[in-house]
């Protein structure tokens, strides 16, 4: 789900909040976020959809969503020193003070929802206890020493909440049954691990080497690697800093025993029970018929079968 139309009502509901138009860079990379090809921020949209809500409420959960993963995503890529970062444009300082101002702006644009105070506690509460977790996150990933408790410890902290936040936002703001908010959480945690693997496992796999192998930790298939018992272990952790000085040949020899180990396998294991689960739980979800959550889940499901084939498997993960 891309819809331009959709991008533009969320973009002008940014754009009402006061002092918006004093921060140009705010507006220039929302707008190059909601370009991506899969855009996260939407996932309101259709758990509102999905439950029959009004779609101004939506929008504006949409909106809250997407300046939430963007002050996440400013903030990371500091931390992390990634090359692809926006404070490269605008340097740290700016870039520090733009995830402060998208985090501020994910609570104000709320207040233009038509919503019960329950429902205006609740969700403002979520996107706070969101950024508060993702925080902790950002310090364990920084902290710990790669290992496979570890790295789960991460994304429990890290990657999840945002995914059950955009989804437990929507069941509120959509007018859900409270008693169903926190399955929607469930199914947005699940997803949100889903989604740390597939990106686990395309990082991995990517040349040249991506930002990963500098903090390999918070790859499940670099942890396997360099903690799993297996013969190659040794040779794998003596090539990590020539794959990390930029040796083509090093990150090729080193992706070659991410296969042979069982690294790959691995985390495609840990990436099918999960797949499982999301549709079990999709099924005892109240959703109308026809929903857009299934086709979404099962886009899920295709994009995991292309990194299947990348590893030269031919399992079908959307016929399990």
């Amino acid at each position: 789900m891309n819809d331009p139309t959709l991008a533009e009502e969320v973009r002008s509901a940014l754009a009402e909040l006061p002092g918006v138009a004093r921060l140009p860079s705010l507006l220039s990379v929302f707008e190059k976020t909601t370009s991506s090809a899969h855009p996260d921020w939407q996932i309101p949209v259709l758990i509102v959809e999905a439950v029959a809500g009004r779609r101004r409420a939506g929008i504006l959960a949409a909106a809250a969503i997407a300046c939430l993963q963007l002050s996440i995503m400013i903030a990371d890529d500091i931390l992390d020193q990634d090359p692809r970062g926006a404070h490269h444009q605008l340097g740290i300082g700016p870039a520090a003070n733009l995830a402060l101002a998208f985090q501020a702006a994910a609570s104000a644009i709320l207040e233009q929802a038509s919503l019960t105070d329950r429902q205006k506690v609740v969700a403002t509460a979520l996107l706070s206890r969101t950024a508060l977790a993702t925080a902790v996150g950002q310090h364990l990933d920084q902290a710990l020493e790669p290992n496979e408790a570890n790295y789960w410890d991460v994304v429990t902290a890290k990657s999840t909440p945002f995914y059950a936040a955009a989804h437990q936002l929507g069941a509120v703001v959509g007018g859900a049954p409270e008693a169903d908010w926190p399955r929607f959480h469930q199914y947005g945690t699940i997803i949100g691990e889903l989604i740390q693997l597939e990106d686990d496992l395309l990082d991995a796999l990517e040349t040249p080497a991506n930002p990963d192998w500098h903090n390999a930790g918070n790859n499940l298939l670099l942890v396997y690697a360099m903690t799993a018992d297996h013969p190659d272990k040794t040779r794998f952790r003596e090539l990590l800093p020539l794959v990390r000085s930029g040796d083509p040949a090093a990150l090729a020899a080193a992706q070659s025993i991410l296969l042979s180990a069982g690294a790959f396998s691995y985390t495609v294991h840990q990436l099918i029970m999960r797949y499982k689960q999301a549709r079990q739980l999709l099924q005892s979800l109240p959703l109308k018929a026809e929903s857009k959550l299934e086709t979404t889940l099962l886009d899920y499901g295709q994009r995991l079968n292309a990194i299947l084939r990348l590893g030269g498997t031919e399992l079908s993960i959307t016929e399990l």
